[in-house]
């Protein structure tokens, strides 16, 4: 399945959402993020 990934940077870390499953992960640096996001779907 693919999912649209947004991934916003904040102050201090990254955030990743995918809004069609609603998960949202973090991390200091965006293939963190992405990693963690990974992980968690």
């Amino acid at each position: 399945m693919k999912f649209s990934v947004k991934i916003l940077k904040g102050t201090k870390n990254y955030a990743a959402r995918v809004p069609e499953l609603g998960i949202t992960t973090q991390g200091k640096m965006r293939e963190e993020a992405k990693k963690n996001l990974r992980e968690a779907i």
